[in-house]
């Protein structure tokens, strides 16, 4: 029951936040980019802040969103040096690539507990 009160928070969360974006396509793509991270695994956490969303998973693992007016930057690692400009389906599907790039790597660095 409390999972699922949370998961409503951060649909909320993410949806004011998305508010931001001028364009509803982009809004649109904001919104599905969270919720596709958000769910590489049960472990994937979202951590809402005034500008942006950090959604983190288990290894290291974090990605920040940040929308703006007419796009949104998806920031890898947690140091941020890397974002990638998102304003069209074509961005989306490589931003979501490489985070899932990148969450792969962060689990293949992990000690199976076997």
């Amino acid at each position: 029951m409390l999972r699922t009160d949370r998961k409503k928070s951060d649909s909320a969360a993410l949806l004011a936040l998305a508010r931001r974006i001028d364009r509803p396509d982009v809004r649109r793509l904001f919104a599905r980019f969270c919720h596709e991270v958000a769910h590489f695994s049960e472990d994937v956490v979202i951590e809402s802040a005034p500008f942006d969303v950090t959604l983190r998973g288990p290894c290291g693992f974090a990605v920040a969103v940040s929308p703006l007016r007419e796009l949104f930057l998806v920031s890898l690692g947690k140091s941020r040096l890397f974002d990638i400009r998102v304003a069209s389906v074509d961005d989306f599907t490589s931003a979501l690539d490489l985070t899932l790039n990148k969450y792969l790597a962060a689990q293949a660095r992990t000690p199976s507990a076997s």
